[in-house]
């Protein structure tokens, strides 16, 4: 298990080892973190900790959107002004269901 923190305005590509319940992860982010990428989120195990972007809405699928990033295909969550983080090969679905953390 691990904690990863994003750096502010970096792009920076975060991949879990395994989805499994043995690596558990949390993915903590900031509002100006820049253009970040998660591979091998695991929307059961994993977290995403958005509780220092204040005023963001617990309805996370209002900045959530399906698409791609080149060949692959995921969700975007934008938190505008080139700030977003992409979620690899997970869908809108899935993101309703996963551990958010929100302040």
């Amino acid at each position: 298990a691990a904690t990863l923190a994003s750096s502010a305005g970096a792009v920076d590509v975060f991949k879990g080892p395994t989805k499994d319940a043995s690596n558990v992860d949390t993915f903590v982010f900031a509002a100006t973190d820049g253009v970040d990428t998660i591979k091998n989120f695991d929307v059961t195990n994993d977290v995403l900790d958005f509780s220092a972007i204040a005023g963001l809405s617990t309805d996370i699928l209002q900045i959530a959107s399906e698409t791609n990033v080149g060949a692959t295909e995921g969700v975007l969550l934008d938190f505008g002004n080139n700030n977003s983080v992409f979620l690899e090969g997970v869908t809108l679905g899935e993101v309703r269901t996963a551990n958010i953390t929100f302040e």
